[in-house]
């Protein structure tokens, strides 16, 4: 199978799929979050994310979502590792906390979005029942009807379908 490449900002056709690879905030080689659109429906991807940026603002006018959820704040500063790797996953290129992901979530939230996963959470740092708390009370007080799972990285999400 051939190997395609992409740049950051500039969107490409694979199938029925509009992919937009969109640029974010995370300490690495020029990091990506996707949004992907088809006739129907658009899907969006962010995680590996350090800080809210303008270009999440390609998330917008999703069906599904799929964000960060990474940390608790607490739990990472009374957590089990060394100073440098907290500040590294705190920091402004590190990792989204619980907070600021609900943050990311309520700016996001609009009639047609039916499903999000919280995903990227720390086995150290996060316990899936605060991530998922924290996103449901934001889904409860805007009072939507989406729809909050969380993506494990050990085995099967739900599987959702889009209609």
């Amino acid at each position: 199978m051939p190997i395609h490449t992409f740049e950051t900002d500039c969107p490409f056709t694979i199938g029925p799929f509009h992919i937009y690879p969109f640029p974010i905030s995370h300490d690495a080689a020029d990091p990506v979050g996707f949004s992907l659109r088809t006739d129907r429906h658009k899907v969006g991807m962010v995680t590996d994310l350090g800080s809210l940026t303008p270009s999440l603002d390609s998330l917008k006018e999703c069906d599904l979502l799929i964000l960060e959820s990474n940390y608790d704040t607490e739990m990472l500063i009374h957590g089990p590792y060394p100073d440098h790797l907290k500040k590294r996953v705190s920091g402004s290129r590190g990792h989204l906390s619980n907070s600021d992901s609900v943050l990311l979530l309520q700016t996001l939230l609009h009639p047609k979005l039916k499903f999000v996963f919280l995903a990227h959470l720390s086995q150290k740092n996060n316990l899936p029942e605060l991530a998922h708390q924290m996103a449901q009370d934001i889904l409860k007080k805007e009072e939507t009807a989406t729809q909050l799972y969380l993506a494990w990285q050990n085995f099967i999400s739900p599987i959702v379908t889009l209609s």
